[in-house]
Parts: structure tokens; sequence; C-alpha cells
């Protein structure tokens, strides 16, 4: 764990910003098919388009 606390300090910002990214653009696209859609966390309403 000491080895790996080094590299998760350097990479967290960039993984959280890359996550953060992926989250803003499928908080706005709506599930087709037969595929499952997740219910959406209340935190991210502040991301989606207004219509």
């Amino acid at each position: 764990m000491l080895r790996l606390k080094p590299i998760l300090l350097r990479l967290g910002k960039p993984i959280i910003a890359i996550v953060l990214c992926m989250g803003v653009s499928t908080v706005n696209s709506a599930c087709f098919g037969w595929y499952y859609q997740p219910k959406i966390p209340e935190a991210m309403n502040k991301f989606k388009r207004k219509r």
C-alpha cells in the first residue's frame, strides 16, 4: 500500500476529471433499446441541460 500512495496521489486529480466528464456527458443522454437505465444521482442534476 505504501508504494501505491504516491501513484494514487499523482493520478487522483486526472482520474476524477475524466470521471466527471464522463458523468456530465452521459447525464443528458437516455438509454435506448433493452439496456438498463440507472437512476441519476441528485448531485448530477446541476449538469443537466435545461430545455
